[in-house]
């Protein structure tokens, strides 16, 4: 088992810390096996892990929860918009021949001249210019279509204290950044799947994602430097929730948890 604290390191018991040492831990997991269909308990396997770390509370955590509604289309609301397409364009086109009637009859008679074709488009722009817009509108119920995947943006401020920044900062990020990755296999086009992760609020339950996805990792590294590494580090982490949510995702008192 690989274990990464990045959180700072205090004096005294971890009990009398106190409220601001709330922390997010993050377990690397493997998939073994996972479902095209996204419902359900068995839905992804992942192996037991082997790689955590325990990050110091961000300032802030947001949960954006977004739902997605969108006008009701069934045969007659397809039907009603076509017909409306149909009569703008017969508008548009009696307008436009009638404003280009009188260079048609000019170019007949007296044969196609630059002068004509001008008056032409011209009178067709005229026409065109007359035309009135219509006004017409199908109006359909809106209807639920689905929930966004839930998401977090963590950002995290390591400072090393020990005077030992490449294994207190630099190593446990390495590892994160390697592990969110694919991998290579011996198959021309074949991958192992980046791992997935764990992503709990230790000493509350605040936090519960069982199955989340890296999206992105930024660190700023800082200095100053010791040993040609950096000593201070802000990491920003997006995870994204791979499970569907449902009402059942939320537990009582509000606690958002996807299990």
């Amino acid at each position: 088992m690989e274990f990464y604290d990045l959180r700072p390191r205090l004096s005294g018991p971890r009990s009398s810390w106190g409220p601001q040492f709330f922390t997010i831990k993050i377990e690397a997991k493997k998939i073994e096996k996972q479902s095209a269909y996204g419902r359900g308990s068995n839905a992804i396997k992942t192996d037991d892990g082997n790689v955590i770390w325990l990050f110091p509370s961000p300032e802030e955590i947001n949960e954006p929860i977004n739902h997605n509604w969108e006008p009701y289309e069934s045969v007659a609301s397809r039907l009603a918009n076509k017909v409306t397409e149909i009569r703008k364009s017969i508008t548009d086109a009696t307008a436009m021949v009638g404003g280009a009637t009188s260079a048609f009859k000019s170019v007949a008679s007296g044969g196609p001249s630059n002068n004509a074709l001008i008056g032409m488009a011209n009178s067709a722009v005229a026409g065109a210019s007359n035309v009135k817009i219509p006004e017409f509108k199908v109006d359909t119920s809106l209807v639920y279509k689905d929930t966004d995947r839930r998401k977090f943006d963590f950002e995290f401020n390591l400072v090393d204290m020990n005077g030992d920044p490449y294994n207190n900062i630099v190593l446990p990020i390495r590892k994160l950044e390697e592990l969110s990755c694919a991998e290579m296999t011996d198959n021309l086009t074949g991958i192992n799947f980046p791992n997935i992760f764990r992503v709990t609020s230790e000493f509350s339950d605040l936090i519960k994602l069982n199955h989340a996805a890296i999206e992105s990792i930024l660190p700023v590294w800082k200095g100053p430097y010791i040993n040609e590494y950096p000593t201070r580090c802000t990491v920003n982490i997006s995870f994204i929730d791979i499970e569907p949510l449902y009402r059942r995702s939320f537990s009582q008192g509000g606690i958002v948890r996807t299990s």
